[in-house]
C-alpha cells in the first residue's frame, strides 16, 4: 500500500526549516518532525563547522535528506569548491539521515543510549563544483526499523554503508560521491 504524502515547508531566518509537516493516510508523523528538529539542533548548535559552512536543510524525511551550502564559505583559491568542504557536506548529510532514523528508533526504546559516528569515508571527485551545491543521501526501506531491531539485539555496533551524491544545486548528475560507513553505537 503506497501512502500519499504532501509537504509544507516554512523557512526561518537562519535558513533551516522549523516545520516540515508530512501527511500520510494515517495522519501527522509528529516523531519525524521531532527527529528533524533534533538533527537541526545538533547541526546548528553542536557542530561548528556546519555553522561556518552555512549548512541548511533543504529537505528531510526518514528516507532522504538534502543539505545545501552557499558558495562563499567553501570556495578555494582556484574558484572551485574546496575538497574538504565537499567531503564535510557529504559526511554531514549521511550522518543526518542515519541520526534522524536513530533518534526515531531510540524514541521507541527508552533505555537505549546511542550515537551515530562516521566510521569510514571515501570520496570520488567526478568534476569541479563551481557554485552553491547540495548533498543528497537516500535509504531504500525503513532504516528506523532496522535500527530499532539492532537496539533490541545484543550487538554493540551497527555499520551502515551509505552513498551520498553531491551536485550543483538544480543538477541531477553528481559532481562527487561520498561512500561512507556510518556506525550506530550503543553506549
Amino acid at each position: 500500500m503506497n501512502a500519499h504524502h504532501s509537504i509544507v515547508v516554512v523557512p526561518v531566518r537562519n535558513g533551516f526549516y522549523n516545520e516540515i509537516f508530512r501527511k500520510a493516510r494515517g495522519g501527522m508523523h509528529r516523531k519525524r518532525e521531532e527527529a528533524l528538529k533534533h538533527v537541526e539542533g545538533i547541526l546548528t548548535a553542536q557542530i561548528p563547522l556546519a555553522g561556518f559552512m552555512g549548512v541548511c536543510v533543504d529537505f528531510a524525511d526518514l528516507q532522504r535528506v538534502v543539505l545545501r551550502v552557499p558558495w562563499e564559505p567553501v570556495v578555494n583559491h582556484a574558484e572551485v569548491a574546496f575538497g574538504g568542504g565537499i567531503f564535510s557536506l557529504g559526511a554531514l548529510c549521511g550522518w543526518a539521515l542515519v541520526e534522524m532514523n536513530r533518534w526515531e528508533a531510540a524514541s521507541k526504546i527508552a533505555s537505549v543510549e546511542s550515537e551515530v559516528l562516521l566510521g569510514r569515508g571515501e570520496i570520488d571527485f567526478l568534476r569541479p563544483i563551481c557554485g552553491p551545491f547540495e548533498a543528497r543521501a537516500e535509504w531504500d526501506g525503513d532504516l528506523s526499523l532496522d535500527i530499532e531491531a539492532f537496539f533490541r539485539g545484543g550487538h554493540r555496533l551497527l555499520p551502515l554503508n551509505l552513498q551520498v551524491n553531491l551536485s550543483l544545486i538544480g543538477e541531477e548528475a553528481p559532481a562527487a560521491r561520498l561512500s561512507g560507513r556510518f556506525v550506530v553505537v550503543k553506549r
